[in-house]
């Protein structure tokens, strides 16, 4: 799966390959102190694994969701954003960022009940261990959204929810109570925001890193795109029932249909067929549409 914009970043080395991200630094300059070319590719991973088939376009649409969510929330976050000056070959797929030393947490925000957690649920009247009343339905809005830190998962392993104590015991007191109140911050404000652009921000997950010249905290990787996030309708937002989610959900449920693959296994996805690579497509332009009010054009195109 090598994508084309990868021959027009020599000069640059190769410092870390992720699932859907890759960062680059300068030829001959030092691991510390500068800045760092962080690139999102055309790649989707779902349970924890890169499906070997490319969503076109996907690296520019999340960056360019990111890129709006960053200007909406200004002045709530720090963030590692550094400039958007960045090679040609990677220009509207990359950013210049700040380098974190990141801290191996997802902060997880959820405001409304998924099918996940709905397990949980009605087996032990919890979601990632907090008590919730009774009574909730698939898709209803919770009382107050619920912040459920994970610990990140080697590469091709899952993210595990641990409980807040857990969480305050492995990053300190003062800084877990700093990730929780922006998390919680940010995705209140996301969800006004989404839902006066018709969509409902069911949940997301945040990454942060310290700033170690300065000692800040500050919001790394991709912000509230349909990779981290899920996205409904609020045309079509029905309680009680599932929800059509404008974001890589269709390739799991594609994915959980297919019997000769376990999604608890360690092995690599089938490919897409290309009618779920266009769908999946769709959806994520239908979400930058819908946020940034301007039709989807490509680089490529213009």
């Amino acid at each position: 799966m090598r994508e084309a914009w990868r021959a027009g970043l020599s000069g640059w080395a190769m410092v870390r390959v992720g699932k859907t991200w890759e960062i680059y630094r300068p030829v001959g300059l030092g691991r510390t102190g500068d800045h760092l070319l962080m690139v999102s590719t055309d790649r989707l991973a779902v349970f924890d694994r890169v499906v070997p088939s490319l969503i076109l376009d996907k690296g520019e649409i999340t960056t360019q969701i990111s890129l709006w969510w960053l200007k909406q929330l200004s002045g709530l976050v720090t963030t590692h954003l550094a400039s958007m000056d960045v090679p040609e070959a990677v220009a509207g797929r990359a950013i210049m960022a700040r380098a974190l030393r990141m801290i191996p947490f997802q902060c997880q925000v959820m405001g409304y009940m998924n099918q996940g957690a709905m397990w949980e649920y009605r087996e032990a009247g919890t979601v990632g261990g907090q008590a919730l009343p009774g009574g909730l339905h698939p898709s209803e809005r919770l009382p107050e959204p619920l912040f459920i830190p994970a610990r990140k998962g080697r590469p091709g392993t899952p993210d595990v929810p641990v409980s807040e104590r857990t969480f305050a015991d492995a990053v300190g007191e003062g800084t877990a109570a700093a990730l929780r109140d922006s998390s919680l911050r940010l995705y209140r404000r996301a969800h006004e925001i989404a839902a006066s652009h018709g969509l409902v921000l069911a949940d997301t997950k945040f990454e942060f890193g310290v700033n170690e010249e300065v000692g800040d905290i500050e919001l790394g990787d991709e912000v509230m795109t349909p990779d981290s996030s899920h996205f409904w309708l609020a045309s079509e937002y029905r309680p009680g029932t599932s929800q059509r989610s404008f974001d890589k959900e269709l390739v799991g449920n594609w994915l959980m249909e297919q019997p000769e693959w376990d999604a608890g296994s360690f092995t690599q996805p089938p490919p897409l067929p290309a009618s779920v690579v266009a769908l999946t497509r769709e959806r994520y332009v239908t979400v930058y549409h819908m946020l940034t009010g301007c039709p989807w054009q490509p680089r490529r195109a213009r």
